[in-house]
């Protein structure tokens, strides 16, 4: 926890309990589901605490996507009101992340970005081009979260001012078919009697990638900023991050044979940027 002398666990999927590192005792229960009134879930899977730990993010029904990536069902405990309430009532959502102010939870939801307000309990659509096999916004696509190992495109600017974001365009990539069976833990109910085809984007080596593009997104203004990354579109975006100050964003840029690797400052507001560090391995 943020004084550095104490650790949560939980306990039995419904308590969250803080305990002393010194001691290894327990200090107190700091969420306790059964007493929530009206709760509509009995157990969570995992949580997460907002920066100034007065608020709660409970994940339960998750639903595999990939190896690592997973939609689920979320739920928001704020300490200081005693309020429990869903993320969203309009399907499942992924990703699900506080903005450093707790003021706000990006996720993503069927390929597109939202922003929850949770002042006043209003949802915003930041994106509207997601689709499946075509538009990814927010979240990697196969290649990305098994070759660079993250499963959330999206970094919030230590401000909360602005979201800055990966999007894919997938499009392009040629598409890899499976037979789907029946399965179980959980099955596929829709396959019980008759297996189905699932197709989803994989490229083969050499083949297509996804066309990867870079934006930011203002709160205050709503405007969508594209940064520039250069014209070469076979070209990996492996990372971003925020400076301290969050004046610039930090895109990391690798070429195709990942053989060089570019560190760029971009203007989120402009999308202007420009290289500050440059490794090359000729070999």
């Amino acid at each position: 926890m943020n004084d550095g002398i104490h650790y949560t666990l939980p306990e039995n999927n419904s308590k969250i309990v803080k305990y002393s590192y010194e001691t290894g005792q327990m200090v107190e229960t700091l969420f306790d589901l059964s007493k929530v009134e009206n709760a509509r879930i009995k157990t969570f899977t995992d949580y997460e605490f907002s920066n100034d730990e007065t608020k709660i993010l409970l994940i339960t029904g998750k639903q595999k996507i990939y190896r690592h990536s997973y939609k689920a069902e979320y739920y928001v405990w704020n300490s200081v009101t005693e309020d429990f309430f869903t993320l969203s009532e309009k399907g499942a959502q992924q990703l699900a992340c506080f903005s450093p102010d707790g003021n706000y939870i990006a996720f993503v939801r069927e390929n597109n970005i939202f922003i929850k307000n949770l002042k006043f309990g209003n949802e915003s659509q930041i994106t509207w081009d997601g689709k499946e096999n075509e538009m990814i916004n927010g979240s990697p696509d196969w290649v990305y979260e098994e070759e660079f190992g993250f499963t959330k495109a999206f970094w919030w600017s230590p401000d909360s001012k602005f979201l800055a974001f990966l999007k894919f365009d997938e499009s392009v990539v040629s598409g890899y078919s499976l037979m789907m069976y029946a399965g179980e833990k959980p099955g596929l109910i829709e396959n019980k009697l008759y297996p189905g085809i699932k197709t989803f984007k994989y490229p083969k080596a050499g083949g297509q990638n996804s066309i990867v593009t870079v934006k930011t997104y203002e709160l205050y203004s709503r405007v969508t900023t594209d940064i520039d990354i250069g014209q070469n579109q076979n070209i990996y975006i492996p990372r971003l991050n925020w400076t301290p100050d969050a004046k610039d964003l930090i895109v990391m840029r690798m070429n195709r044979r990942q053989n060089e690797l570019d560190i760029l400052y971009a203007n989120p507001y402009t999308g202007d940027s420009r290289p500050i560090f440059t490794e090359k391995n000729e070999k």
